[in-house]
């Protein structure tokens, strides 16, 4: 935990006020409730080659994987505990979607984070990925939770970026390079869709038949403290199916140094059943068919949501 909580100071201002205290009170909050020296159930070895998967809802698909290896720096090995910790193992009673969830985390830690949860107008989605690598990266994606449950009472995906935005700013410490994230923000309400991307690759969504893009609409997070986003609207079907992912699907290359690309991924997409959890199941065996899985560069991290 210290170790943690010292790689936070450094990069966090701890005296950053929220609604409830301060960031350092959240920060050392939330990793007195993890123990961070028990072997979770997910790491039977440290190796890349562990078949051990967390599947952990029998109605939903969750896959979850570390990528440790044998002699790892002990404070990144924590970070990787840290992170799996932070992800969600279900979804809210009574959400009228189904969510299917996969991450499988670079052995030096790419600060890849998703999430959601209940407002008054339908269910808050959001997939982050922080810059960098390393315990710095999983303990600033560690932050940007810590800030966007501060901001759960947002209703409007643009204004809890804009938020999350100027809050990034004032409380990230520029190290050797400025922090940074790109995300997507997505409320889910009844036949429709609020979103924003902020420069992050683009969601997807299938729909009628058809497949739709949606594009970044402003800056990185915590650049630039005025950056505002403004939120698009869908209106969806019955049909709808959303895929969330970030750029270490694009960029996970096999053999021959190709990248995987948007184009496979679109592809493999538009093949997927509606289903969310056979859906996801299929796209995650369309890019192990291209990249060895247990020798990837950056996070594999996607949700595919059932509308």
């Amino acid at each position: 935990m210290l170790r943690l909580l010292n790689t936070a100071s450094q990069l966090v201002d701890f005296a950053y006020p929220l609604s409830r205290g301060t960031v350092g009170d959240a920060f050392t909050h939330l990793l007195s409730s993890i123990d961070l020296d028990e072997e979770p159930e997910w790491c039977p070895s440290r190796t890349p080659s562990s078949e051990k998967q967390s599947i952990v809802a029998p109605d939903q698909h969750f896959f979850y994987r570390p990528h440790l290896m044998e002699s790892m720096d002990v404070t990144l090995e924590k970070a990787h505990v840290l992170q799996y910790a932070l992800l969600p193992r279900q979804v809210p009673v009574g959400v009228p979607c189904q969510v299917s969830a996969v991450l499988e985390s670079y052995c030096h830690l790419s600060g890849d984070l998703f999430g959601w949860h209940q407002t008054d107008a339908g269910m808050m989605l959001w997939l982050v990925d922080m810059s960098g690598h390393g315990a710095s990266a999983g303990v600033l994606s560690a932050h940007l939770k810590i800030l966007i449950d501060d901001l759960r009472d947002h209703t409007d995906p643009g204004a809890l970026a804009t938020e999350l935005n100027r809050r990034m700013y004032e409380s990230l410490r520029a190290m050797n390079d400025v922090p940074y994230a790109t995300g997507v923000f997505m409320l889910l309400g009844e036949g429709k869709l609020d979103t924003v991307v902020a420069a992050h690759p683009p969601a997807l969504l299938r729909m009628n038949g058809a497949l739709l893009q949606l594009e970044s609409v402003g800056r990185p997070l915590g650049v630039f403290p005025t950056s505002t986003y403004e939120t698009q609207r869908v209106q969806l079907d019955d049909s709808a199916l959303l895929l969330l992912y970030t750029d270490g699907i694009l960029e996970a290359g096999n053999a021959e140094g190709e990248e995987f690309g948007l184009k496979r991924l679109a592809t493999a997409f538009e093949k997927a059943p509606r289903d969310a959890a056979q859906a996801s199941r299929q796209i995650y065996e369309t890019i192990s068919a291209f990249q060895d899985m247990n020798y990837i560069d950056d996070d594999v991290t996607y949700l595919t949501v059932e509308c």
